[in-house]
């Protein structure tokens, strides 16, 4: 190992990162959750984009996960709205236009 790499490292060593554990709760399709979304976290999973938000329900911080339309659809609401942020979303199915009898996933939200 090069010196100068070394001797970085050395300011570092000791270090740790708390990693507070949430627990992650699944919103269910069509019904109405009141929560303030506290953060959002893009990452890439095991299908593909996913976003992790982190929110707090009923008094308490969890974690919830978005992927596909749904990302794109909280995108656009973030892009307009500054967190953390007090919303009523809902998970719900939409027909697709291009493929009749297709359903997918949205995500409605909304501020209070």
């Amino acid at each position: 190992m090069k010196k100068d790499v070394a001797e970085f490292l050395k300011h570092f060593e000791g270090q740790t990162v708390e990693r507070e554990e949430l627990e992650k709760v699944k919103f269910e399709q069509d019904e109405l959750y009141s929560v303030e979304i506290l953060e959002a976290i893009p990452f890439k999973g095991q299908y593909g984009e996913s976003l992790c938000l982190i929110v707090n329900k009923d008094n308490e911080k969890v974690k919830t996960y978005l992927s596909g339309v749904e990302i794109d659809m909280f995108n656009k609401f973030n892009a307009e709205n500054e967190l953390p942020v007090n919303v009523q979303l809902m998970r719900t199915k939409r027909e697709s236009q291009k493929n009749k009898g297709h359903l997918y996933n949205v995500l409605l939200i909304k501020t209070v």
